[in-house]
Parts: C-alpha cells; sequence; structure tokens
C-alpha cells in the first residue's frame, strides 16, 4: 500500500510543476490488458478529450470466465517534456458480474463464489505515449469495491495499445470551421434584417447581387 501510495504522489507531484498544452490527440480507441494479483483480462477501451487536459475513458474488460467488468472513468492530463508524453489521474466507476473469495473458517477452506453483482470506484494514475498515430498507455488502477465483491481492494496495471481516430489538430480544425460558418450565418441574419456593423455594410456593398 505504501508503494501505491508513494506512485500517486510522485506523480502528482510532477502534474503540478508542469504546466504545457494538452496530449495531441481527441480521440483513441483500441485494446487493454490487465494484470492483477487474482485475475488476468482483456479488453477495450476509449478516449475521448472534451477539454484541453480532460478526457473521458471507457473500459470494457473481462477474463473470459468469471469476470466482466465495465468502468467509466475522468482523466486529468500533465504533459511532461512534450505534448505526446502525458502523466495523468484520474478516477471514476465500475459495474459487473465479478467472482468473490470466500473462507471457510470452519473447515479451513478457501473458495470463490462468481457471478456476483458488483459496484465500485476506481482510481487511476498512468503514463501515455502518442507517436505513429498510436496511444500507449501503462497505468495502475486500483478498484475499491462497494457492493458485492471480496477483497473490498483490488490493484490492476493495465496496459492499453489504441489507434488515433481523431487526432488533436483534426479537431481544432473541424472546431474552427463551425466557429467560422456561425460567423458567417449571424453576418448573413444582420445583413439582411439591416441591423449590420459597418464591417458587414462593406462587404454587403462589393459583394451584393
Amino acid at each position: 500500500m505504501k508503494k501505491q501510495l508513494g506512485f500517486f504522489l510522485g506523480i502528482g507531484f510532477i502534474m503540478l510543476s508542469v504546466n504545457s498544452s494538452a496530449q495531441s490527440y481527441a480521440l483513441v480507441a483500441g485494446l487493454r490488458m490487465g494484470n492483477g494479483p487474482d485475475v488476468r483480462t482483456f479488453g477495450v477501451t476509449a478516449a475521448y478529450r472534451i477539454f484541453e487536459r480532460t478526457t473521458i475513458e471507457g473500459i470494457a474488460q473481462s477474463n473470459f470466465d468469471d469476470v466482466h467488468t465495465a468502468h467509466l472513468l475522468i482523466r486529468e492530463h500533465r504533459p511532461f517534456i512534450t505534448k505526446r508524453l502525458n502523466i495523468y489521474f484520474g478516477a471514476g466507476l465500475s459495474a459487473g458480474l465479478e467472482r468473490s473469495r470466500f473462507q471457510d473458517e470452519a473447515n479451513n477452506i478457501v473458495g470463490y463464489a462468481i457471478r456476483n453483482e458488483t459496484m465500485g470506484v476506481d482510481l487511476l494514475a498512468g503514463i501515455e505515449l502518442t507517436m505513429l498515430k498510436y496511444a500507449v498507455c501503462l497505468d495502475i488502477k486500483p478498484n475499491f469495491n462497494v457492493v458485492g465483491r471480496e477483497p473490498w481492494i483490488e490493484n490492476q496495471v493495465g496496459i492499453s495499445v489504441r489507434p488515433v481516430i481523431i487526432s488533436g489538430a483534426m479537431k481544432n480544425k473541424r472546431r474552427r470551421e463551425r466557429d467560422r460558418t456561425k460567423k458567417d450565418s449571424q453576418r448573413e441574419e444582420r445583413i439582411q434584417s439591416g441591423d449590420t456593423k459597418f464591417g458587414d455594410k462593406f462587404i454587403k456593398f462589393f459583394y451584393k447581387d
């Protein structure tokens, strides 16, 4: 537990000391492999940038037997050296079907109850490199169970490989085009209504039919 706390505090210190621009993609989606003390999972993951330094991530993972979970997380990014190398913190919620460990002390037996409905809270910290149109992440994701599972905390180390579907430059270009279209539409409405500024009158004079 001390090692995990040190990991989070160390990343937090670096994040607070860096104030560059955000990550270089808008949307990525791909595969994730998670490894924990008792179970190894494979799944899919996608992340979308909603603010300059904030992404929302969805994860669906399974061990194809008795663990099937879905996770929704918010991640806060801080570039490290370059915007293509990010350190991030996150938190979110999880739900699914999981096995739960139980112990029969009378008979000295440890067993598992499978397919328990579970809900929990995730924390997340990791590092992400984006290059050659791929985003590669290495993270640690402790899960704190609220309902349905023993033990109440399980740690997972995950590796994600996700192609860049929409780049940051592409998203910014689309936003500029939408803003330009909106301004042109507003200018045209002012011209049609007669409520025009000097610049609109100038444009109307030279480009009238």
